[in-house]
């Protein structure tokens, strides 16, 4: 290689760049800046891009392999660049309502009417509940109906079939008392 404006046969020396363009705003930046002072934005080197793009399907040996070659610059631009990341996509978290044990063992992500409508559904053994466990049992349904996110179906009508029996056997109780009374 030759140097043009001499015409010697001297080596060209091609030194670094000293500036790179911020991938977000566009402006000229020193290369080695990991921040632009333009925009603020992450101004990160090809190569990091390219890492962060790979990095969610890299083992913890491989991740710790690739951080190995990196430059302090290009480890700390990384590890931006996939704390950006983390911000912009947050792992949502799981739902208690949406785990089967949880649900088994606490009344998470069920209607209120369909836990009242189950617990006097049993108390309408003792007559007196009977009637209240058919309301709530009905108020559970539509209220299901309505979110249908919802769970306790089963605990609703529970309540209404426990609460019919128990309203059944309350109306013979009464009707025989009054029967025996006269």
């Amino acid at each position: 290689m030759t140097d043009r404006d001499s015409g010697s046969a001297l080596p060209s020396t091609q030194s670094p760049p000293s500036t790179k363009s911020c991938p977000t705003c566009g402006e000229s930046i020193r290369f080695e800046t990991a921040f632009c002072g333009h925009c603020g934005g992450i101004a990160t080197s090809h190569r990091v891009q390219e890492m962060a793009a790979k990095w969610s399907n890299l083992s913890a040996t491989a991740r710790q392999h690739t951080v190995g070659l990196l430059s302090a610059l290009e480890r700390s631009q990384l590890r931006a660049v996939l704390a950006d990341q983390a911000a912009a996509n947050p792992t949502p978290r799981p739902r208690l309502a949406d785990d089967p044990l949880t649900r088994a063992i606490l009344p998470v992500g069920r209607s209120l009417w369909a836990i009242a409508a189950g617990y006097l559904g049993i108390f309408s053994l003792l007559l007196i509940f009977a009637p209240l466990a058919i309301v709530t049992g009905i108020l559970a349904i539509r209220d299901i109906r309505k979110h249908p996110e919802k769970r306790g179906l089963g605990r609703a009508w529970f309540g209404i079939i426990m609460g019919a029996l128990g309203t059944l056997i309350l109306l013979a109780v009464v009707l025989s008392a009054a029967a025996a009374g006269s």
